[in-house]
């Protein structure tokens, strides 16, 4: 989420993806700082932050919502005895915690996109386009050595 992202020690990596990955800062890079490289004013840091503060309950709420539901629907495909007509409620009911949690996101962005100039846009543009191409990077080294048998974080995780 960019709104979580946008705090005195954010990474562009959160900025983009809403926090889910870690993959720059854990191979040592040094995370930027979003509020210089924006030359986000005093004003605006607060309402940014005001913005967190406010959105962070509801946030966390629809995030559990989503994982309880992913849990159930989990359960129910592996239970002892199937019930088709339970999975599809299920997976609405997941469907549904998903676009919850994506309007959300999107409206976060929203209030944030509204906070910043449009230089200030412009910029975070140009970031977000620097970090997936870095992220993207980063995945295809990943994938190219697990093709040769290299160790990568998530092998490291298998062993």
């Amino acid at each position: 989420m960019i709104v979580a992202g946008l705090s005195a020690d954010a990474s562009a990596q959160s900025a983009v993806s809403g926090g889910r990955s870690n993959t720059e800062h854990k191979v040592g890079k040094k995370r930027p700082n979003l509020f210089q490289e924006l030359g986000v004013t005093a004003d605006q840091r607060e309402q940014i932050r005001e913005l967190r503060r406010q959105g962070r309950e509801e946030f966390n709420e629809a995030q559990k919502r989503l994982r309880e539901a992913n849990k159930a629907l989990d359960a129910a495909v592996y239970a002892d005895v199937l019930d088709e007509q339970h999975i599809e409620q299920l997976i609405s009911r997941r469907n549904e915690a998903e676009v919850a949690l994506s309007r959300l996101k999107t409206m976060s962005e929203l209030s944030l996109r509204k906070i910043l100039t449009p230089e200030q846009v412009v910029k975070f543009r140009e970031i977000r386009s620097r970090f997936a191409k870095r992220e993207r990077e980063i995945r295809r080294e990943h994938q190219r050595n697990r093709k040769r048998g290299g160790n990568t974080h998530s092998d490291r995780a298998d062993k």
